[in-house]
């Protein structure tokens, strides 16, 4: 079993420590302008994961919400 932690839970330093695999929350990442990708803001945080050996996941939730109302992610 590999023991996780959210990407926002502390520096990845310190989380090394204790678990073996970041789950990246895309919303939170900053990594979209709209809904284009902007890989020179990825490609640090994938470089980070990397230096520590981190297994990794990701959370992208397929819903957003607009006016209070849940719609599908476009």
């Amino acid at each position: 079993m590999i023991f996780g932690a959210s990407s926002f839970a502390g520096p990845l330093q310190e989380l090394k420590e204790n678990v073996g695999s970041i789950e990246l929350y895309v919303p939170k990442l900053g990594i979209y302008n709209g809904s284009s990708l902007e890989p020179k803001k990825l490609e640090p945080i994938l470089d980070e994961m990397s230096i520590y050996g981190f297994a990794g996941t990701v959370h992208a939730p397929i819903l957003q919400q607009i006016s209070g109302i849940l719609q599908p992610c476009r």
